[in-house]
């Protein structure tokens, strides 16, 4: 299968979908990994895909979804599906993001970054406050005991999520977030031998005497987060897929699935950041033009989109868990974006893109 390129003076078409979005309550979710993919199939192509896939299947369901190459009878359908002689290879991307390294790096960001918070549409992180980040979700579990981890991340969670699903502030996160820290700083003994755990009691302690004075900018930031959505990992995936798809120069127009968050308000505050360059100033051409949102089952670009964003959260969020396939893992990695949310070691070096040649 071929898909052609419009030139640069048009705006490239991506259909893209999400799987593994359960709100902002990640500690307690069914799901590990986020995954977002984006294609550039022109509609017949995507049509001829879908059409492929369900020859190959022969599932009597009216709509295929990601579940239907996941079973372990239709292996072979997932491997031709991925395979770099199949019919997404050169035309997909998916960016990855784990859950907790998400909660954690926001949380980190939100105390240590700058005023406005952090970044949480696609801007670049802090370097600081990225790298603290990484140290404690290396480190922590260890240091401070599973129990006391689990507990630290759930109120991180607390803090972050900015408003409970009954729309009221949450006003009390602050103080037993900060409580939590003194506890880990204080109370919590050391429980890695020859101080291999002294990095990461060092970012409790750095998060912990950065608690702001009442009534500054950052502690009302803490109070009342007014970030978009502090913890959606849908705007850093879908800005990566933009300037992953702009890299050439184009500009993108996004056919989406239906999504809850895209609101013409968070589209608009997208664009503007897409839309400036690193020196804040506006560039001479949009790099995102428009979003528009579709049912999945009226665009088979988006349906597509679909197969790839389900598929690699599987995979990967096996991989996560230990359990690598790495037949699978090789096939998914071309696809991966270099800027997925991943912070575990081991299951990254499985999943993460090859190096290009050079």
């Amino acid at each position: 299968m071929t898909t052609n390129y419009p030139d640069r003076s048009e705006p490239l078409e991506i259909g893209c979908d999400e799987s593994g979005a359960e709100g902002t309550n990640f500690v307690e979710a069914n799901t590990d990994v986020f995954a977002h993919a984006s294609v550039v199939l022109d509609v017949e192509t995507a049509a001829e895909c879908v059409r492929e896939t369900r020859r190959r299947i022969r599932s009597p369901a009216r709509e295929y979804k990601a579940n239907h190459l996941l079973r372990e009878r239709h292996r072979a359908v997932l491997e031709w599906f991925l395979n770099p002689s199949g019919p997404v290879h050169g035309y997909a991307h998916v960016h990855l993001t784990d859950k907790t390294s998400f909660l954690v790096s926001r949380v980190v960001e939100m105390v240590l970054g700058g005023a406005d918070g952090p970044s949480h549409i696609g801007m670049s992180a802090e370097p600081a406050a990225r790298a603290a980040a990484i140290t404690l979700l290396r480190a922590g579990p260890d240091e401070f005991g599973l129990s006391t981890w689990q507990a630290f991340l759930q109120a991180a969670n607390h803090l972050v999520r900015g408003k409970d699903h009954h729309g009221q502030t949450h006003l009390t996160a602050v103080e037993p977030f900060f409580q939590l820290l003194h506890h880990m700083g204080d109370d919590v003994p050391p429980r890695v031998g020859d101080g291999a755990g002294a990095p990461a009691r060092r970012v409790v302690e750095r998060l912990r005497d950065a608690r702001p004075r009442p009534g500054t900018a950052r502690a009302k930031l803490l109070d009342e987060p007014r970030m978009i959505i502090a913890l959606d990992p849908l705007f850093p995936a879908l800005a990566s897929a933009i300037r992953y798809w702009s890299r050439d120069g184009h500009s993108v127009a996004v056919v989406h699935d239906e999504h809850a968050a895209l609101t013409p308000a968070r589209v608009n505050t997208l664009r503007a950041i897409l839309n400036t360059d690193r020196r804040g100033v506006g560039r001479t051409t949009s790099t995102l033009v428009d979003v528009t949102l579709v049912d999945s089952r009226s665009d088979p670009r988006v349906q597509v989109a679909d197969f790839l964003a389900g598929v690699a959260r599987k995979i990967a969020s096996d991989a996560l868990s230990g359990q690598v396939d790495t037949h699978l893992c090789t096939l998914l990695r071309p696809y991966v974006d270099t800027s997925s949310e991943w912070t575990d070691e081991s299951s990254w070096s499985a999943l993460a893109p090859p190096v290009p040649s050079t």
